[in-house]
């Protein structure tokens, strides 16, 4: 496997489009990434307490709709 430091001076020597598609994927596997971690934490229940924090805002009248509150910030 090369080292990191190869890595970089090999996407140096990249023609302008390859880095593009390069960076486009590196791009798409970040998000990919990102959002399997959110999921796994969803999953695991790490935001269960927001939602039911969202849910007795809501029951309790302390919410406004978005399209209202977009308006008069």
């Amino acid at each position: 496997m090369s080292t990191v430091l190869e890595i970089e001076q090999a996407i140096e020597r990249l023609p302008k489009q390859d880095f593009r598609i390069l960076s486009s994927w590196m791009q798409e596997k970040i998000e990919s990434d990102e959002d399997r971690v959110f999921e796994g934490s969803v999953i695991a229940g790490k935001f269960d307490h927001l939602a039911e924090q969202a849910l007795k805002e809501i029951e309790a009248g302390q919410t406004m709709p978005l399209d209202e509150f977009l308006r008069h910030g």
